[in-house]
């Protein structure tokens, strides 16, 4: 049976948000390539690329990644999730740009920033 990835990415987050030591954590959600989603045509079932999704239809991008995020916000229900997409992670730029998003969530949600 063959898996997509973003199916083994949501449950690998749903085992790691069940997982007891990790019960009253809260999480911070990096969605990377944005610009690859930008790229692409607009499914008319509000899937991403290569995905199935809901019925309604649509030719805006943001309800795909829409879609993605709810598979993983719907996982955990009793903590916080902070969430941020960015347009690519590659191994010149991943320590700034998770630096860049943990403080683009801090300031969207008042959190102040360790000194």
């Amino acid at each position: 049976m063959s898996t997509s990835i973003d199916e083994e990415s949501v449950t690998v987050f749903s085992e790691l948000s069940s997982n007891a030591i990790l019960k009253r954590a809260h999480f911070m959600i990096i969605f990377n390539k944005r610009d690859a989603l930008e790229e692409q045509q607009p499914q008319l079932n509000a899937a991403p690329p290569g995905g199935t999704g809901h019925d309604e239809p649509t030719a805006d991008r943001s309800a795909s990644l829409s879609m993605i995020r709810s598979e993983f916000l719907n996982q955990v229900t009793s903590r916080k999730i902070y969430q941020h997409t960015v347009s690519l992670l590659n191994r010149n730029n991943v320590e700034s740009t998770i630096i860049e998003s943990i403080n683009s969530i801090a300031k969207r949600n008042r959190i102040p920033l360790p000194t």
